[in-house]
């Protein structure tokens, strides 16, 4: 039994067609690679010319300068206190306080008190504001500015304080109140 199929197609037209089936896939491929040069060349532009962040990588860890780690230490140190000052526990400035510094020595002086009669939550809230002066006092550093004290229930209040600040390098370079005055007149 033979089969006899219709063939419409001649040779050279089987020839046409597979090489216009080549060509098409000769640009497919050249396409899809052009493509991806594109897609590389834009990922690596956005990664060369990523806008940086005060002249560091986005991914590398924001470092503060010491002057900084020293105001956020102080401004820990009046947060503490303020919790203190509701409770008359002397483990809220523990970290934050030399235990062998004046204002320290003030605040034992004062917990019995304040244990004996705690006024309770919500704590004191100590805001050292900006603008924020550091001086050079010896081996302390002096920290002055306004401290706005607020509380639920009362006035608000607001200090000229110098805060004298000591680093303690036992505690990974931790800044430490020594003692609080208040600021000279100007």
């Amino acid at each position: 039994m033979s089969s006899n199929r219709f063939d419409p197609l001649d040779e050279n037209e089987r020839e046409w067609l597979s090489s216009s089936r080549r060509v098409r896939r000769r640009r497919a491929w050249a396409s899809l690679l052009a493509v991806a040069v594109i897609i590389a060349l834009v990922v690596w532009l956005v990664i060369a010319f990523l806008p940086r962040n005060g002249g560091r990588s986005i991914t590398t860890p924001v470092q503060t300068s010491a002057q900084d780690k020293l105001i956020a230490d102080s401004r820990q140190a009046l947060a503490d206190w303020g919790r203190f000052g509701v409770s008359g526990d002397l483990n809220q400035v523990k970290r934050s306080f030399w235990p062998d510094g004046p204002q320290y020595k003030q605040l034992v002086r004062e917990s019995p008190q304040l244990k004996q009669h705690p006024i309770g939550p919500p704590a004191y809230q100590f805001t050292l504001e900006d603008p924020v002066t550091v001086l050079q006092a010896g081996k302390d550093r002096l920290v002055r500015g306004v401290v706005k004290s607020t509380r639920q229930g009362t006035p608000s209040r607001s200090f000229r304080w110098d805060i004298y600040m000591r680093q303690d390098l036992s505690a990974g370079g931790r800044w430490r109140v020594w003692t609080v005055a208040n600021s000279p007149q100007r």
